[in-house]
């Protein structure tokens, strides 16, 4: 088995495997390929494969703040593994995606508020603050996605505040500069990328919109070349091709039946 094949057939695995959680999304064997529907089911094969990741590292995480932590923390970071697990259950449902999305968003930054307002914490917690612009945009789209990552650019910077007040700062002012220019030059990234992904869908979609294919098997008179529609009547071939396309005739004659129809014109 060549490796082209080994690694399509890796994929196609992987494909079925999430496909079982998410029934709106069917896997055609024929062609090779996943056949989304529309654009939230793609989002959703984002957030499974994602969160199917996630799990067994929040369930490490967890485990860990059990010997480490306090109880707030813990409880704070075991809301959100346990919602992890079963957003992915809930995953099925088209009309839950939304506020599954937003529910883990917020439980999120629960997480971020409770690990950033511990000083030593905070050097290894701030990474993750990265994370949110990423799958906020993604999932929630341009508008909605910015209202969440300035509500986490908001909280970080208290935060940032009030560890620098505090007796026993581990960050300084110009980290706190750096980190929120580099989240707020991300975010604009971000936003821009998914401005153009959205243009060039809307476009996209326009284009197909016009475009008309004849598919399949189209019934023909072998004698007259009238064709059959779906209502039952029969139409001239011109007729036809006009109705279910974009083509246009143009008539004209050709060579051989110029020399039948006028054998005088040379």
């Amino acid at each position: 088995m060549s490796s082209t094949t080994t690694h399509s057939l890796n994929f196609r695995i992987i494909d079925k495997a999430l496909s079982l959680f998410l029934p709106d999304i069917k896997f055609d064997e024929s062609e090779d390929e996943l056949n989304f529907q529309h654009e939230d089911s793609r989002k959703a094969m984002f957030y499974l494969f994602t969160a199917l990741i996630s799990i067994p590292i929040s369930i490490g995480l967890t485990v860990f703040d059990f010997v480490n932590k306090p109880l707030v923390a813990i409880i704070v970071d075991s809301s959100f593994t346990a919602f992890l697990i079963i957003s992915v259950l809930l995953l099925r449902y088209p009309q839950a995606r939304k506020m599954i999305y937003r529910i883990l968003f917020v439980l999120f930054l629960f997480v971020l508020i409770s690990n950033l307002s511990d000083p030593s914490e905070f050097s290894s917690t701030i990474f993750f603050v990265f994370l949110l612009p990423t799958t906020s945009f993604y999932l929630m789209g341009r508008k909605e996605g910015a209202i969440w990552v300035f509500i986490m650019m908001l909280i970080v910077s208290i935060i940032m505040q009030l560890n620098m007040n505090s007796i026993a700062p581990t960050v300084t002012m110009s980290t706190s500069i750096r980190i929120l220019i580099t989240l707020a030059v991300m975010s604009f990234l971000l936003y821009g990328l998914e401005y153009f992904r959205d243009r060039y869908l809307e476009r996209l979609q326009s284009s197909l919109n016009e475009i008309k294919v004849l598919r399949g098997v189209i019934p023909i008179c072998a004698y007259c070349k009238n064709i059959r529609d779906d209502k039952g009547s029969w139409q001239h071939l011109e007729s036809y091709v006009k109705d279910h396309s974009n083509a246009k005739f143009s008539d004209g004659i050709c060579p051989s039946c110029m020399e039948i129809k006028y054998p005088e014109v040379q």
